[in-house]
């Protein structure tokens, strides 16, 4: 990526024409502004990108810097759609010939903005394409001001709804299911008393019944849980230093156990359920003491930035750390690594996802094998 805004003077170029094409450069950039676009170029056999002034201004980037493809792409483009940018980059650049548009989402010093990046295909005489050129637009306060938002507040409402009912189910279905695991625990424990010596074999298929009975009926709780969260939930100002040390209080065995050091940075006042981000750090600190490294202290620092739209925490641990393959499927319900117990019902973290999305938030992580890890997640002011 480089900034082609400068002109050096050649031989056999007039300081008359010299001075046109530095006026024609003042006025496509102030044309850019007005529109409040960016333009650029991509060339495909060296692999080029080149950016204009606004392309710089909007993204917030010192100009000069140079990326190939790859490195812009995972720069300013969201890590859930980097991959399907590259692809709609690369396609066209092989065999595209019409004008295409490409929608992403971007957090830009705090604040998220949705952009909308258009492209075509450019060609020799031979037919053979040569370049991509294109245009970056912030169509962030479009995309509120239009009819569109009205149309996806409808949509929005209308998966809320559907959303309400699928928990109404779930927290019922998960509720007459605990009946049946009651009986075949109460049938099983039975059957083992009336036998007066049952051989080892029978013994370990009733024990066996029994554990994965009991398991069975953590996964139905944790989902009744996971059902429940938001609701009959009221917006209040919280005190998330509060929130912190209450729940280190009710992990003060766990933490003695652990032996473990854990540092708060101040924390800041919120808006929020404060039932719903207690649990929050609640699972965050369980999973940081739960998955900490065999015959080492552990480190477990948790900490807060404030920008103009969110505040983003961090919850920082020295443990065993996660692969980056596990980095999405955590998040997920009832979803275990191999690395997890089995008592655990692999929902903790699924809860977390659930909390933060409620607070219109996202929560992500970084982490290396044997290194640890960091679970960031972000709040909405409100």
């Amino acid at each position: 990526m480089n900034n082609c805004s400068t002109i050096q003077p050649q031989a056999n170029v007039s300081s008359c024409e010299l001075e046109q094409m530095k006026s024609k450069i003042r006025m496509f950039q102030q044309a850019e502004e007005l529109a409040g676009i960016g333009s650029w170029e991509y060339m495909p056999a060296t692999d080029e990108l080149t950016w204009s002034d606004g392309m710089y201004t909007m993204l917030n980037v010192p100009k000069c810097q140079r990326f190939d493809l790859e490195a812009c792409t995972a720069n300013f483009v969201a890590s859930d759609q980097q991959g399907d940018f590259l692809q709609k980059i690369k396609e066209n650049a092989k065999n595209g010939d019409k004008e295409f548009t490409f929608h992403y989402e971007l957090e830009i010093d705090g604040d998220f903005k949705w952009f909308e990046l258009k492209g075509k295909p450019t060609k020799n005489k031979k037919g053979e394409i040569v370049s991509i050129l294109g245009t970056l637009q912030d169509r962030t306060e479009a995309l509120y001001n239009s009819k569109e938002l009205k149309r996806l507040k409808a949509a929005i409402a209308q998966v809320k709804q559907k959303n309400r009912q699928l928990e109404e189910f779930t927290y019922i279905a998960s509720h007459d299911l605990q009946e049946p695991i009651n009986i075949i625990q109460n049938m099983a424990g039975n059957i083992l008393k009336m036998m007066e010596s049952p051989d080892m074999r029978t013994q370990k298929s009733i024990q066996y019944l029994l554990g994965a009975s009991e398991h069975m009926k953590r996964q139905v709780r944790s989902l009744m849980d996971y059902a429940k969260i938001g609701k009959d939930s009221k917006l209040t100002t919280i005190d998330c230093q509060q929130i912190v040390n209450d729940v280190l209080s009710k992990l003060q065995q766990e933490t003695k156990t652990a032996n473990a050091n854990i540092s708060i940075v101040q924390l800041p006042i919120i808006k929020g359920y404060p039932k719903e981000i207690s649990l929050l750090f609640q699972n965050l600190i369980s999973n940081a003491l739960k998955f900490r490294k065999p015959n080492k202290i552990p480190q477990i620092k948790i900490s807060a930035k404030t920008s103009k739209k969110y505040h983003t925490f961090q919850v920082t641990d020295n443990g065993i750390g996660i692969e980056e393959k596990y980095f999405k499927k955590i998040f997920k319900i009832f979803q275990r690594l191999n690395s997890e117990k089995k008592e655990s019902t692999g929902i903790g973290l699924a809860h977390c996802r659930k909390i933060v999305e409620l607070h219109q938030g996202k929560i992500w992580l970084e982490s290396e094998l044997g290194k640890g890890s960091t679970f960031f997640f972000t709040i909405k002011k409100m």
